[in-house]
């Protein structure tokens, strides 16, 4: 486009287009010639599932774990002190950092199952991790036998973003029978996308009879799912690990 001035005629140039980056493990940022201002995106990793308590031979009243927390979400924009770096912290099991700027921190692991002839016992799920402006879903509890005696079901994720993982399902002894639950089912978050990024979807506990482990949290900050207790004299099993958190910046100039 071309402007008449006085006595004289400008050229308009295009602004630069964003600059955009995003980091998945440790690493440092640095800030492009001429950026007016930033937008950060963190997601914290998610918490992981807790495993599944033991069932002794005999009796067979134990809790799957609680699964883990989504981890959180934070999104801020800064014209000014963003400096020419900042050093990113960011990955499995950890807060994601913006320097001292900005973090959002990883979700609880959740709550290891318990063996316990008291069939009101049951393991919590793990927190999710608080973000700044948006925060990360609870975990799932895990089953309670008392709950639901005929298979002593697991308490499913949650559905703010990220979701938390499944809890594991729990088992029961009643007389001559045991009673085995499924895991419950790891959380699907709302909305599925921020910023562009696909947010992690929780892993499923594991069920009983035969036990199995949980599923891994999915995308970035999805909460593992909980280990399945152990049933009819078998050991619980393990709770997955939940999905590592994401940084995104997007530099902007005039």
């Amino acid at each position: 486009m071309i402007l008449t001035g006085t006595g004289m005629m400008k050229i308009a140039t295009a602004p630069q287009a964003p600059v955009v980056q995003c980091f998945t493990s440790n690493s440092t940022w640095l800030c492009c010639t001429g950026a007016v201002c930033i937008e950060v995106v963190a997601i914290g990793a998610g918490g992981a599932g807790g495993n599944g308590g033991n069932a002794p031979a005999a009796l067979c009243n134990s809790t799957g774990g609680g699964g883990g927390g989504g981890g959180g979400v934070s999104i801020c924009v800064f014209t000014t002190g963003f400096g020419s770096s900042q050093s990113i912290t960011v990955g499995s099991a950890l807060d994601s950092c913006f320097g001292t700027l900005l973090v959002a921190n990883k979700g609880s692991n959740g709550a290891n199952g318990t063996t316990n002839i008291a069939p009101n016992n049951y393991a919590a799920g793990g927190a999710g991790g608080a973000g700044n402006f948006l925060s990360g879903s609870c975990g799932g509890l895990s089953g309670q036998s008392a709950a639901n005696p005929a298979n002593g079901g697991a308490g499913a994720g949650g559905t703010q973003a990220p979701a938390g993982g499944g809890g594991g399902g729990s088992s029961r002894y009643t007389g001559a029978l045991w009673r085995c639950g499924a895991g419950g089912a790891g959380g699907v978050p709302s909305p599925t996308t921020i910023c562009g990024i696909t947010l992690g979807n929780g892993g499923d506990g594991g069920k009983t009879f035969p036990p199995t482990g949980g599923g891994a949290g999915c995308s970035y900050g999805g909460g593992g799912g909980a280990g399945g207790a152990g049933c009819a004299g078998s050991g619980g099993q393990s709770g997955a690990a939940g999905a590592p958190g994401i940084i995104k910046v997007t530099q902007y100039f005039s």
